[in-house]
């Protein structure tokens, strides 16, 4: 479905060369929940950029489907870390927003998204306001949001980081039902490594800057997952190995500093 090949991105800061991602390689398959993990500031939301199209690279390709989308918006649908709906905007017409601004009449917007509310476990929040949502809640209407948009590709930019522990398990819970349900195919960056590996069939650790792809740990947990599962010796070999993964350059850089 998803095909980065050799992505790398170089800023510049007051003239000062700033290597964010050297050479990225990695490779989604359809219907598959595939996660991305790494150090804060090694890139993780520059690549999801790049694969939305948001950002150009200065190196590398974007595929999906087998075409290339480099720097085209159309492929992929973006969910950032903050939800971003706007206050002044009812909950229904935040959905809508990428659909308006694709072309599509109020009205029918209005008429593509109604369905989803059930099933996002959100109906009867279409008239209010974001301020009058819980934190759970304006996720799910962010990722609503992103949905109907029917992009091939999910890139869920940590949609969880900001939430407490419970509201988070509960949408992690809900997350992976509607995943299983709707097919979609999904990437996903985290910074926790539990999150991650409930939820993937796959995980991609990246080093710090210049980032590249250090592992890539394939999940073999059955499926549908529940909570129950992260108390197994399985999921807890799995977590190790991602921890040992995901320290294990940091270690090294530190070294030769």
């Amino acid at each position: 479905m998803l095909e980065v090949k050799q992505i790398s991105k170089v800023f510049h800061k007051n003239g000062v060369p700033f290597e964010a991602l050297r050479d990225v390689n990695l490779e989604v398959h359809e219907r598959e929940f595939v996660s991305i993990i790494g150090p804060s500031g090694c890139g993780k939301s520059t690549l999801f950029n790049i694969i939305a199209g948001i950002l150009p690279p200065d190196g590398g390709s974007v595929m999906v489907q087998g075409k290339d989308v480099t720097g085209k918006t159309e492929a992929c649908a973006l969910m950032p870390q903050k939800d971003l709906l706007f206050p002044w905007r009812k909950v229904a017409d935040n959905t809508i927003l990428a659909l308006q601004i694709a072309g599509m009449k109020k009205k029918e917007a209005r008429e593509k998204v109604e369905p989803y509310f059930s099933i996002f476990g959100i109906d009867g929040t279409q008239e209010l306001y974001p301020a009058q949502l819980s934190g759970g809640m304006r996720q799910r209407a962010s990722l609503l949001r992103t949905v109907v948009q029917d992009r091939p590709v999910l890139l869920l930019d940590e949609p969880f980081g900001a939430l407490d522990s419970m509201t988070r398990t509960e949408l992690q819970d809900w997350l992976l039902d509607i995943w299983q349900k709707q097919k979609w195919t999904v990437i996903l960056v985290t910074h926790d490594i539990k999150e991650a590996v409930y939820l993937s069939d796959r995980v991609y650790v990246m080093t710090p800057s210049p980032s590249r792809v250090q592992e890539v740990i394939s999940i073999d947990l059955p499926r549908p997952r529940t909570p129950e599962i992260t108390m197994t010796t399985e999921f807890v070999k799995y977590e190790a190995r991602l921890k040992h993964a995901f320290g294990k350059k940091e270690s090294s850089e530190e070294g030769n500093t």
